[in-house]
């Protein structure tokens, strides 16, 4: 998904109501708050949706 200047593979899940869930190597809460939002009411999802930025602490 383009979003603005950006790119994200995104993953998208239904659990009971839609969520965008984005895995990242590192997280930023800037980057969250300024891009969440434009995510969430994105012309994919027209009736928005839930979006959570994610990141690996352990594959074990």
């Amino acid at each position: 998904m383009k979003v603005n200047n950006r790119e994200y593979e995104i993953n998208c899940v239904s659990m009971g109501n839609p969520h965008c869930v984005i895995l990242k190597q590192e997280l930023s809460i800037d980057e969250i708050k300024e891009y969440g939002r434009f995510i969430e009411n994105h012309s994919m999802f027209p009736n928005r949706t839930n979006v959570q930025f994610a990141k690996v602490l352990s594959r074990s």
